[in-house]
């Protein structure tokens, strides 16, 4: 797990500054069950969360945030392609939380989706 959070913020702290991961969920708890392998892990990237907040103040239109939320989540998307770490990536933009899904390369094993 510590190698894969190593990997991913690597990947993503070099395109957005300030950015953040935690790893959560029953990974980390040890409450996994067998032969379940995939690993949570939560991005706060600034610019988002900036975003966030001109859409929050009505500084934005809805349009208009949805339009540069997708725009940035396909920029980790596409980071995470570059470094062929990981495959069969997925974004989900229209989820209440934006999601990335996808496999880890390395870790050679067909649980580790999402």
């Amino acid at each position: 797990i510590d190698q894969l959070q190593n990997k991913l913020h690597s990947t993503i702290s070099r395109r957005f500054k300030g950015a953040r991961l935690t790893v959560y969920g029953s990974c980390l708890s040890g409450l996994a069950l067998e032969g379940s392998h995939d690993v949570d892990v939560s991005i706060f990237i600034p610019e988002l969360d900036h975003l966030k907040k001109h859409f929050d103040a009505q500084k934005i239109t809805a349009a208009e945030y949805e339009k540069k939320m997708r725009k940035i989540i396909y920029r980790v998307r596409d980071a995470l392609e570059y470094t062929r770490s990981f495959f069969d990536l997925f974004a989900v933009t229209r989820a209440r939380v934006p999601v990335i899904k996808g496999t880890d390369t390395y870790a050679q094993n067909p649980y580790t989706q999402d």
